[in-house]
């Protein structure tokens, strides 16, 4: 039994991961938030909306691609959204595991690391399905392969993955070329081989986006492109936080980097053992610009998993290689897997006790929980926005819960649906107040809730001063556009 535990050791890790994550499916009610922002996009796509010419997307198309294809196959419904990211997440584990098996880390050690390491990557999990975990899953493939296989024509394949990652996320994407650049000038020195290395590694990155870019082209989105995924981003740059997370992020990679340098200068490891250490080195302090441009709690613990990885392969070879303390690392990994599969259990049940999964299948909403107040508010909104379309006028929902209202109607109002500082291209607020200016024949619902941080203020204000009050419905005042 042993013996085929260890054979199979990566279908044992994916499964052990798998027990921990599948209950997430119900740990989320349906309610307004990144997991809802992230489907109400891939929702609309596979019914017919454009990218970026119809709908204000503000990253690269290759998450929306595999999410469609996934709806192709299962289903279109926040359920199949969810199991998506659970099989990310138990991808991403597995990629690490296998990481801490290359660099020397024996099978039992390496899944207790990884049971450790939730404490930083489950709370990420935790919003389920989105597109920088899914970016960084393909980074930490790409750190696999760089330190597992030493091919003369590992270029070929390192081109391809900054072509996916860039196209999944484009600011990671950026910080793995300038950290595999770095990795190779170091590790290889600056010479005329390392640069025709990077040199072919790029074209078959510029070729494959290019490819893609002229696609765009032909389909008629390529500016719409360009304006919400580069020009527009600018506006988040209003948005810097420093904290405690901030700070504890910045003294873990000093400490990497002064370790490190120490390291290598007493020649402490193995000479394989300094190359492995200065490439998680340079990827942890290089992908810590994660954070930016929006620098919260969130991105702070995405831009921790390589520091963490890196600290752990620190640990074992200079502390727990010396000192027997596998016991101890033994059952504090149990201990979490233990406590984290029953929060899973605990949500399973709860999903399945409360879901509903009397809605047609392919409704957005099949299998989610619904608290009562959410469902009626959906309701009683969307037969307002309903028999307002008989009587010939659009309803714009101006709100970050505009998703919530109009997904179930399949409707879709383009930027109005999101309108976010940041989701707004290049124009910004003024664009937005613009377009708000030449509708005709329109309800606007304004909440009165606390403004959310990414809410136009502006746009709201706008509405206020320029047009009527003519009623109010749940937490929204509605004005009308004649």
């Amino acid at each position: 039994m042993i013996e085929k535990v260890k054979k199979n050791d990566n279908l044992v890790v994916f499964t052990l991961m798998l027990l921990i994550a599948i209950g997430m499916i119900g740990e989320s009610s349906v309610n307004t938030g990144d997991e809802l922002w992230n489907f109400n996009f891939a929702y609309k796509i596979f019914y017919g909306s454009k990218m970026y010419t119809d709908l204000n997307i503000i990253i690269p198309p290759f998450f929306h691609y595999i999410i469609n294809l996934v709806f192709h196959i299962i289903g279109t419904n926040i359920v199949t959204f969810k199991i998506v990211g659970i099989i990310n997440y138990c991808t991403m584990n597995l990629i690490i595991y296998n990481i801490f098996k290359t660099v020397k880390i024996n099978k039992k050690n390496a899944i207790s690391y990884i049971m450790i390491m939730q404490l930083t990557i489950y709370p990420l999990f935790l919003g389920s399905t989105n597109y920088n975990l899914l970016a960084l899953t393909f980074v930490l493939f790409g750190v696999l392969l760089l330190i597992k296989y030493k091919s003369n024509y590992s270029w070929i394949m390192q081109g391809m993955i900054s072509y996916i990652i860039l196209f999944t996320k484009q600011n990671i994407g950026v910080y793995y070329l300038i950290a595999i650049t770095l990795v190779e000038f170091i590790t290889k020195g600056i010479n005329l081989n390392t640069i025709k290395k990077l040199a072919k590694q790029m074209i078959i990155t510029i070729v494959l986006l290019s490819f893609n870019l002229f696609l765009m082209y032909l389909e008629g989105n390529l500016y719409d492109f360009i304006n919400y995924t580069i020009l527009g981003i600018r506006d988040f740059t209003h948005n810097f936080w420093v904290g405690i997370d901030v700070i504890l992020l910045v003294c873990i990679d000093i400490i990497i980097l002064i370790v490190t340098i120490f390291m290598s200068k007493k020649k402490i490891l193995e000479e394989n053992k300094n190359e492995i250490l200065y490439i998680l080195a340079i990827y942890s302090i290089v992908l810590s610009l994660v954070i930016y441009p929006i620098v919260n709690t969130y991105h702070v613990k995405l831009a921790i998993i390589f520091p963490f990885i890196t600290l752990i392969y620190l640990i074992h070879n200079l502390i727990f290689k010396e000192f027997n303390v596998n016991k101890v690392i033994n059952i504090i990994s149990i201990v979490i897997f233990c406590a984290l599969f029953m929060f899973s259990t605990f949500c399973g049940s709860y999903w399945i006790r409360n879901a509903k999964f009397n809605l047609p299948y392919n409704h957005p909403y099949y299998g989610g929980v619904f608290e009562k107040e959410t469902e009626e508010k959906i309701e009683k909104i969307n037969e307002y926005i309903l028999e307002q379309q008989k009587d010939g006028h659009n309803v714009i929902v101006l709100s970050k819960n505009a998703a919530l209202y109009m997904l179930p109607l399949q409707k879709n109002n383009g930027i109005f649906d999101l309108p976010f500082i940041g989701n707004l291209g290049k124009e910004g607020e003024d664009g937005l107040i613009k377009k708000i200016s030449e509708l005709r024949s329109c309800k606007i619902l304004i909440s009165t809730e606390e403004r959310f941080w990414q809410e136009s203020q502006k746009a709201i204000d706008y509405v206020k001063q320029n047009y009527s009050k003519i009623d109010e419905i749940e937490e929204f005042e509605i004005y009308e556009i004649l």
